[in-house]
């Protein structure tokens, strides 16, 4: 393999510039002394005409702005995942890198000013043009909204309001308002219109301006100014002639460019300044601005022809040129002069330029007018020819002035040309011809000929002068004669000029897997070769490099195909070109290299065939590399509704972690940490974290992870650990030692797994790495659970991770042929390779740590230290024999340990081991037995003189100075653990594994005691009966005995082999003569003991044996097998033997290992298969069964367990599957082993009395009640709100859609036919008289399914919610504010504690929003959205007001916390409860409560993740719903159940119950004053009752009949009561309660009328509810008599004179009233089944027309109530009905939109009357307000109008919740109306009140009552 070069490259100049296709891409920086521009992947800072480059991009740049301290830039890329780097323009480094939310690229990035100079709002170019607001000193995404549906052009944040947001792009602008992480737009229309024409670009008026406004250009050239505040267009100016590309607004004014070439400047309010002729200045045509830049007397000018010009305006003719470069088009074509001096390129932009390798621009350009792909200079440098896709060869002088020649060559294109030595012509075609020509004869042809099927793609000289190798577009090398043009057959290969990628001397540039098409050229140098490929790299190779997987260092700046490259003759510059990117790129070549490396060096000394460049793995390494983490099972689901089952309670046992044996360090590293403060050490096994006091060695616990642990790190400064897991969504734990209790918990980032963390040396960041494909890499901020920037990491396994002291800000890892040096920048990393250059080849790294130089110190694969000055290695150390796994440094020495099992100490020099120990049995002083000597060392911690080391057996070691060593914790190693016997009579167990040992234990003493090595990996293990003998199973189908102890390296007493698969379980016989062993060959053999024979074997199961168990007799045999068998044996001849169940049950077994059965129906989880539980035991004194499962669990059940899903108690601890759990000897303890974790776990086992803290440190893991489907009697109102589907409530997003379907279109053709339409079609264009509504009050307060949504902001206003809408009301005026920015029915609201006047209020919706606003200015303070499905139901403020916490009511709903003012979400948690309410501990930040359908849990915020415990109830009490929560002092907690008791709680410990209410008690608030606190209940049986801490009653007030929802105090001892009915009252102990609110209760609300007269009452209403109510405008807070109907009411209606009042009901029936006496019984009439949709009384009051869903009319005299007519005649149900004036006729209109005419009373169809005038006009498809419907008319429906009494205006309600005002009559389609909000779902009903003064609307299902105060103009009255 060629070695790396020496050669080195350094780009000088850069000719071009991405003025195409962008806008505003270069600018002035460092007070206009320099230029900041970008061309394909790099952007450049121009000053003198001395470039210098930015590489930090890998695609190309779009986008630029220019910070406000005229030094940051920021820069914007294309690509799949695209980013955006913040740098500095004069020390060109990285400040920053966003990414996330954008795809295919970064069209615009705009900085903000003044405050808001942290923020930067990014537009993207995917289908949504996402618009993104990133706080960039954070890389922190504020927000993200998509942008529009068409292209977004610009975006740019306001200078004067840092939440304004205004954007513009194809046929929009829109004005953004920024609400915590939620953006709400107003889109900006001129002069009224909807559409907008396409605006290309915006500019801000400067900071200092006071107007607030903002200019927009168009695609037309005019310029708009704009008015930030509301959107509103003020003036707009003809600038152009054609689009204005872009703008640029300065406190001198606004600067302004467009297509036809000129730049125009303006005054502020759009008056001309001057102009300049950009066409004159450069002397050019058609020149098209994208680029101005207005700095005082210079104007920096960019156009889309990659022009960059300085234009000054004392001498604006000699513009100073930036840079020049082709425009649009590939570039291809490049030649150098013979001479050096000179270059030139040729683009499919038709010119051919030339260049001087030290000129800053452009020689000269000449215009061919034709796309060119190559040119060449001829030998004697007098000719230049130029070729492309015309087929046309030019001849030019080689000063371009003239084109001396020009000939065809072919139709088809011309890719490459050439000069021979001999002077001849020769061009290849892209057809496959070469075609001859004599440049001495005028360039005459003289032969051609086709010589391939495919293009021509190079030719290379031959040292014959008459051949030419060519390379096809297929990648064949063919050699050509010349004069004949004819193949030549050859096998030489060598060429006198090397330009083909295919020549075998560079077959080493391919990479593996290349197409032939990859690498476009290459080009040779002084022993060196450079090729240019697809992927804009550049790399430089040794020259020649004949074999695959050369070294080369690679070269960035290029963002696509390179496409030409050459060096020029002196060898001193080389030029590369760039096909999509234009740019010429101008290098200097270093052949003696040894220049000082540079970031964009990024792969120096890399090969593309990495896995061929080094050694064999060392199997260790090759194994860890190889571990697979994924989980093959999940837990199964829980098990679906089914019906009620009495389940017992769990069992009154429990367990105790009380020691673990085993040590993770086959597959980890750097995990083993020691705490000087505390005397502990710690490390991990399974999913446990284990802390042991070094004095006395107990162990104590982390128990917080659900998984194996990987990867541990110790805190700088503090007591506190990390811990990272395997996992879907894996988080990092970060843990205190003393209490063990988790501070932060980080999840989101990764999957798979976290393999290595580290903490930053401050210890306020911690950087993490992934098992994902890319090895993702985190950097936390622990405390917030924030990960502010991420990277992927490399594609193999990285082992380890850590900062580097001496530099804090550098990270590095190693890994897999890996070494990275690592800087933050913003929410990404910048990243160097290590350079290893000739002091050492690149291999595998396993270690790291860092000396106090500020070096790197690595271990690698082959034992070698590796020290690393920056990112360069220094020298190497051999350290070990075979690979170096540890390395740990101390002041002043460094400790290392490898697989040669041997610790080495080194001093500061790192040049000599000042001491070594070995690893060795004889060295051990505590009685204690190795697995091997000399194992591996993975982990090494040294304090006070003393060395821990952990090592791949699965051991943690304690050295002493002398060497000596104790063994702290011991376990199996690698492989599977499987076997696990309890000694019969002592507290000892034998445990064998795939690791080839039997190791006994004991228990007591918490150590190994005796260690056999076996032939072979074991899968099971038994004692027999008086411990004298062990025996063991192993996989290949053997067992041996042992004498008992075995003694090391001990023989078999006996041994058998008649099986070939896994000896899966062995059972002595009670008496001890026969031995049963169970195979996976579905065989039980049965020895005779005192020979070991084989007497008897037991056939029959279908699949492998799983468990066998003795009876007591020892002469029945019960097995269990993989095909869900349980068979029965006969021994000894084990003969099968059929037991019916009920005999089986007699049967008395000596063990119970068996999994199946109906003893045990109960142990299988829902939907689990037959490998789930692997094994039970029963505790000898049989009332307890444990099992182990494949999900890490270990459960006890009570014995037996017939009922199905039985309640137990599970305990995690084990990380996956639990292979084995047996009770030791007198049922003392409970010991569980784990198959791939290899831990054995000892538990204390006891009886409830003596566990008494078992539970409460476990009750986590316990199984509650909640999973229950038993609890008896549900209240109604609760079963009623647990049940509320409110998906269905979750209406779409309001819009105003548009067409309906041809009936409406009919009738609108109809209507313009009319002659009373056309006639009056001319008002509708005039102003209407009622300009608009402006809503007053709101009858309603939504609580039948919301509580604790009633509070006092102050002494005197209360806020609340009904419908769509929040209301602040004063309750001594009664005058009420709105809040109506929610999109639907709001259901919960909460008031912020330190700020009362900022409410939060969550909603209905799709996807539902929480808003936090203010009550004072009613204006939005966040938006909150993204977080739940189809609704919030409870929202919570902690303490300090800053956090929010909100719980949604999907079926399994989300629980989200945020940072309210930022909208970002701090962490979040999904439940499986029905969730009622959610609440901060009113001394919290972090701890809340939740309640809900049978569950109380008790939640922890914890960094990034939230976790909880549940509520422990004892061993007799169920828990219940939980309806509310109040809290005490300290930890105690009050939750108020369905059955109206208060249950207290101390901690999460249920202490007692107290009888509360006699019925639900939905309502409780914890009342915090000085004196202390009270809780406040409110019940169904209308009782408000005030109770101390101790639940002593202090205070009692009544509301009979009412059922509450909502409690809280107030000031003066008054008390805010919210009822399930609607109404609000304010009671005070001892007085009558006084309603201050009244509203319908549930049901939906349709009914509605409007009084005549006014004088008792101004309206009616009535509802499901049924109730009928009367109400008065003034005073609006109360309604009047209410009185209770039969059944639910759909409509109502009045008489003329208010005298009569009809309400029709559900059941058919329908009530005339005496309004004169409403005491008096109403007159019922029924003479239909279905409900009445319609009713209404004739003009003279004499008849009553009834429509029912019968589909019928009926005519009533009014008098008698006799029937007088009907028709049955109608096919659809009726909508709305009108009577004429005279009473004959009556209009009624269908739900299938069809206007039918009924003669009255008789009920006979009619045609339409003729000259018939209405009394009424309720419909909705009358000729006069067709213009109601709007566009899209089929996807909104309106349900109701009204005419105003002076016919000028009419007001519709509809599905979407809006009510429209419109100026009447409105006959033409889509009349514009004034729309309203309040309305959550749909508008029911509608009508004018008191001469039009008002209007009242209701609402379907938010029960609400809406009274809107119309505005009166003076026209048209």
């Amino acid at each position: 393999m060629s070695g790396m070069p020496e050669q080195q490259l350094r780009l000088h100049r850069v000719h071009g510039y991405r003025g195409h296709q962008v806008r505003h891409s270069a600018t002035f920086a460092n007070d206009t002394n320099s230029v900041v521009y970008i061309v394909a992947g790099l952007a450049i800072v121009w000053t003198d005409g001395e470039q210098r480059f930015y590489y930090e991009h890998t695609d190309d740049i779009i986008s630029l702005s220019l910070h406000e301290d005229d030094v940051t830039a920021a820069t914007g890329q294309v690509g799949a995942e695209p980013f955006i780097c913040i740098w500095d323009t004069e020390s060109m480094e990285t400040k920053a890198m966003l990414k996330g939310h954008h795809k295919l690229g970064i069209a615009s990035i705009r900085f903000g000013t003044g405050n808001q100079a942290k923020i930067l709002v990014s537009c993207g170019l995917e289908s949504s043009h996402n618009i993104v607001v990133w706080d960039w000193t954070k890389g922190l995404a504020l927000a993200v909204t998509p942008g529009h549906n068409k292209r977004v052009f610009d975006a740019q944040i306001s200078p004067w309001k840092g939440n304004r947001i205004v954007s513009c792009g194809v046929d929009h602008v829109k004005f953004w308002t920024l609400a915590g992480n939620t953006m709400t737009t107003r889109t900006g229309t001129f002069d009224g219109m909807r559409d907008t024409d396409t605006q290309l670009c915006l500019a801000f008026e400067p900071p200092e301006s006071k107007t607030e406004r903002v200019f927009t250009s168009s695609l037309g050239g005019a310029v708009t100014a704009w008015q930030t505040k509301d959107g509103s267009p003020l003036n707009t100016v003809q600038c152009h002639q054609g689009p204005v590309f872009v703008m640029d607004c300065t406190p001198n004014g606004l600067a302004t460019g467009g297509k036809d070439g000129f730049m125009r400047l303006w005054e502020l309010d759009l008056s001309p300044i001057a102009e300049l002729d950009i066409n004159a200045i450069l002397q050019e045509s058609a020149v098209t601005l994208r680029t101005v830049c207005w700095a005082g007397d210079k104007i920096l000018v960019g156009t889309k022809d990659s022009q960059l010009y300085i234009v000054k305006g004392s001498d604006k003719m000699n513009p100073t040129c930036v840079t020049q470069g082709h425009r649009p088009g590939e570039l291809w074509g490049l030649a150098i002069s013979p001479d050096g001096r000179t270059f030139v390129t040729a683009s499919d932009d038709g010119s051919v330029r030339l260049w001087a390798f030290d000129a800053p621009t452009c020689v000269k350009t000449s215009e061919l007018q034709s796309p060119l792909r190559c040119c060449q200079f001829n030998p004697a440098g007098t000719h230049v020819a130029a070729a492309g896709k015309g087929g046309t060869v030019f001849i030019l002088t080689p000063d371009l002035e003239h084109v001396k020649q020009q000939f065809k060559v072919r139709d088809n294109s011309v890719d490459v040309i050439a000069y021979t030595a001999n002077d001849l012509f020769v061009a290849g075609s892209g057809d496959g011809f070469i075609d001859v020509y004599d440049p001495r004869s005028k360039y005459k042809h003289v032969t051609g000929g086709q010589i391939c099927d495919s293009f021509i793609a190079h030719i290379d000289l031959m040292d014959n002068p008459d051949e030419i190798m060519v390379t096809s577009g297929t990648g064949d090398l063919i050699r050509v004669r010349l004069s004949d043009v004819k193949i030549v057959k050859s096998e030489d290969a060598s060429t006198a000029t090397v330009t083909s990628p295919a020549l075998p001397m560079v077959k080493g540039i391919w990479g593996p897997y290349a197409d032939c098409n990859d690498v476009n050229v290459v080009a040779t140098c002084d022993g060196a070769v450079v090729s240019g490929d697809d992927y804009g790299n550049v790399k430089l190779f040794n020259f020649p490099c004949p074999e695959a997987g050369a070294l080369h260092r690679t070269y960035k700046g290029h963002s696509a195909h390179v496409t030409n490259i050459a060096f020029d003759p002196s060898g001193r510059w080389m030029v590369t070109t760039g096909g999509a990117d234009q740019s010429v790129f101008v290098w200097k070549y270093h052949p003696e290299g040894g220049l000082e490396s540079i970031e964009y060096d990024s792969e120096e000394g890399v090969s593309d065939y990495e896995d061929e460049d080094l050694d064999a793995l060392d199997s260790d390494v090759e194994t860890e590399v190889q571990v697979d983490y994924s989980r093959k099972k999940t837990p199964p689901p829980p098990a679906a509704k089914a019906a009620k089952v009495s389940r017992k309670p769990p069992p009154l046992h429990s367990a105790r972690l009380s020691h673990v044996h085993g040590y993770r360090g086959y597959d980890c590293r750097n995990n083993l940490f020691y705490d000087s403060s505390l005397d502990v050490l710690i490390y991990h096994i399974a999913a446990l974290a284990i802390v042991v006091d070094m004095k006395t060695w107990e162990q104590s616990f982390y128990v917080g992870h659900t998984d194996d642990i990987l990867c541990l790190a110790h805190h700088p400064e503090d007591d506190l650990v990390a811990t990272g897991q395997v996992g879907k969504d894996p988080p990092i734990h970060i843990w205190h030692l003393k209490e063990r209790k988790a501070l932060s918990i980080l999840k989101g980032s990764h999957s798979r797994g976290v393999c290595a963390v580290s903490f930053h040396p401050d210890g306020k960041r911690l950087v993490s790495v992934g098992l994902d494909n890319d090895h993702s890499i985190c950097l936390w901020d622990w405390a917030k659970g924030v990960c502010v920037a991420t990277t992927r990491g490399h594609k193999d396994k990285i082992f380890a991770i850590g900062f580097n002291p001496s530099d804090p800000a550098k990270i590095v890892t190693v890994g897999m042929k890996h070494i990275k040096f690592w800087t933050q920048k913003g929410n990404g990393f910048s990243s160097k390779r290590g350079l290893f250059g000739k002091k050492g080849k690149v291999e595998t790294m396993l270690c790291l740590t860092f000396g106090a130089n500020g070096h790197t110190y690595t271990g690698s694969s082959s034992g070698i230290v590796c020290i690393w000055s920056e990112n360069t290695l220094e020298r190497t150390v051999q350290a070990h024999k075979g690979p170096l796994f540890a390395i740990h440094a101390l002041e002043q020495a460094f400790l290392t340990g490898g697989k040669d099992g041997m610790i080495r100490i080194w001093g500061p020099d790192f040049k000599r081991a000042l001491h070594e120990f070995s690893i060795s049995q004889d060295r051990v002083t505590n009685d204690c037995l190795l697995t091997v000597d000399k194992p591996a060392i993975r982990a090494l911690e040294a304090e006070n003189g003393l060395i821990f080391a952990g090592t791949s057996n699965g051991e943690v070691l304690l050295l002493d100075d002398t060497g000596n060593i104790k063994v702290v914790a011991q376990g199996h190693a690698a492989g599977e653990l499987w076997g696990l016997a309890p000694h019969p009579t002592q507290q000892i167990v034998a445990t064998t594994s795939d690791d080839k040992t039997l190791r006994v234990w004991d228990l007591d003493a918490r150590k190994q005691i005796a260690l056999l090595k076996l032939p072979t990996a074991s899968r099971s293990v038994a004692f027999n009966h008086d411990a004298t003998l062990v025996a063991v199973g192993f996989k290949n189908g053997a067992v041996h005995v042992y004498a008992y102890p075995p003694k090391p390296g001990a023989a078999p007493v006996h041994k058998a082999h008649h099986r070939k698969e896994d000896i899966s379980d062995i059972k002595f016989s009670p008496k001890g003569d026969l031995c049963a062993v169970a195979s996976h060959d579905n065989f039980v053999d049965i020895y005779q003991m005192s020979d070991f024979h084989r007497v008897g074997v037991c056939k029959g199961p279908s699949s492998y044996i799983t468990h066998v168990d003795w009876d007591m007799s020892g002469q029945l045999l019960m097995t269990n097998s993989g095909a869900k068998e349980l068979l029965y044996f006969r021994a000894p001849k084990g003969k099968i033997q059929p037991i019916s169940k009920s005999a089986a049950a007699n049967v008395e077994w000596e063990t119970w290992t068996s999994v199946l059965g109906p003893s045990v129906i109960g142990i299988w989880p829902p939907s689990s298969d037959v490998t789930d539980v692997n094994a039970s035991c029963l505790s000898h004194d049989r009332k307890i069964l444990a099992t182990a499962d494949d999900f890490g669990m270990v459960k006890l059940f009570d014995f037996p367990v017939t009922t199905a899903h039985a309640k137990h108690k599970k305990y995690i601890g084990h990380s996956a599957h639990v292979t084995s759990v047996r009770f030791t000897a007198g049922d003392k303890k409970l010991v569980s082993i784990g198959g791939n974790d290899t831990s054995l776990i000892v538990w204390d086992f006891g009886a409830a009395e003596s566990m008494a803290d078992a539970d409460e440190v476990h009750h986590q893991f316990s199984d509650a009640s909640d999973t229950d489907s038993e609890e008896e009697g549900y209240d109604s109102d609760v079963t009623r709100e647990r049940s509320i589907d409110y998906t269905t409530k979750a209406y779409h997003s309001r819009q105003d859609p548009s067409d309906r379907q041809s009936k409406i279109a009919k009738r609108r053709s109809n209507a313009k036919k009319n002659k009373f339409g056309r006639g009056r079609a001319h008002a509708a264009k005039s102003k209407p008289a009622i300009k608009s509504l402006k809503l007053h009050f709101i009858h309603g307060y939504r609580a039948y399914d919301a509580r604790n949504n009633l509070r006092f902001i102050d002494r005197e206003t209360i806020v609340f919610h009904a419908a769509g809408a929040c209301v602040v009301m004063n309750i001594t005026t009664r005058q009420q504010k709105f809040y109506l920015q929610h999109t639907d029915d709001v259901l919960c609201l909460a008031v912020n504690p330190r700020k009362p006047s900022f409410i939060a209020t969550g909603q209905v919706g799709e996807s539902p929003s929480v808003h936090v606003w203010n009550a004072q200015t009613m204006e939005t303070a966040s938006i909150i959205s993204g977080a739940h499905d189809v609704g919030v139901g409870s929202v919570s403020f902690s303490s300090n007001g800053k956090v929010l916490l909100s719980v949604g009511v999907a079926e399994k709903p989300r629980i989200c916390i945020h940072r309210w003012q930022t909208g970002v979400e701090l962490c979040s948690a999904q439940t499986n409860h029905r969730i009622f309410v959610a609440s901060f501990r009113p001394d919290s930040d972090v701890e809340f409560v939740t309640a809900g359908i049978k569950h109380l849990h008790f939640w922890t915020i914890t960094g990034s993740s939230v976790i909880h415990k549940r509520g422990i109830t004892g061993p007799n009490i169920k828990m219940t719903t939980m309806l509310g929560v109040a809290f005490g002092q300290g930890d105690v907690t009050f939750s108020s159940a369905m059955n109206g008791d208060v249950w207290i709680w101390k901690g999460t410990k249920l202490m007692k119950t107290v009888k509360a209410h006699d019925r639900p008690c939905f309502a409780m608030a914890t009342d915090v004053t000085r004196a202390g606190r009270h809780i406040i209940t409110g019940g169904k049986d209308g009782y408000v009752r005030v109770w101390d801490e101790k639940m002593k009653q202090k205070a009692e007030m009544h509301l009979p009949g009412e059922e509450l929802r909502s409690v809280c105090r107030g000031a003066n001892d008054q008390y805010l009561v919210g009822t399930e009915g609607g109404s609000v009252y304010i009671v005070r102990p001892g007085t009558q309660p006084e309603r201050v609110l009244s509203g319908h209760g549930e049901g939906e609300l349709w009914a509605l009328a409007t009084a005549s007269k006014a004088d008792k009452f101004d309206f009616v209403t009535a509802s499901d509810d049924k109730t009928l109510r009367f109400w008065k405008l003034d005073p609006p807070a109360l309604a009047l008599p209410i009185i209770n109907l039969p059944e639910r009411a759909r409509c109502v209606c009045l008489g003329q004179d208010d005298n009569l009042c009809c309400v029709s009901l559900e059941n058919g029936e329908f009530l005339l009233f005496n309004m004169s006496n409403l005491d008096e019984k109403p007159q019922s009439k029924r003479d239909r089944g279905k409900a009445i949709r319609c009713i209404k009384l004739s003009p003279d009051e004499s008849v009553l027309a009834v429509v029912s869903n019968d589909v019928a009319v009926d005519f009533y005299d009014v008098a008698s109530l006799n029937r007088l007519g009907y028709c049955r005649d109608l096919k659809k149900p009726i909508a709305h009905i009108d009577w004429s004036e005279d009473g004959k006729h009556l209009r009624l209109e269908t739900s299938s939109y069809d206007v039918v005419y009924v003669e009255a009373p008789t009920g006979k169809l009619v045609k339409k009357p003729d000259k018939v005038k209405w009394a009424t006009r309720t419909g909705v498809f009358d000729d006069n307000v067709l213009g109601i419907w709007p566009k899209g008319g089929d996807k909104v429906n309106i349900n109701c109008a009204a005419r105003s009494t002076a016919s000028n205006a009419v007001v519709t309600g509809d599905d979407m919740g809006f009510v429209k005002l419109f100026a009447y009559p409105c006959p033409e389609s889509h009349a514009r109306p004034s729309t309203y909000v309040g309305h959550a779902a749909q508008v029911t009903s509608i009508a004018f009140v008191n001469n039009d003064n008002f209007v009242v609307s209701t609402g379907g299902d938010d029960n609400s009552i809406l009274v809107w105060k119309t505005a009166k103009s003076t026209y048209g009255q």
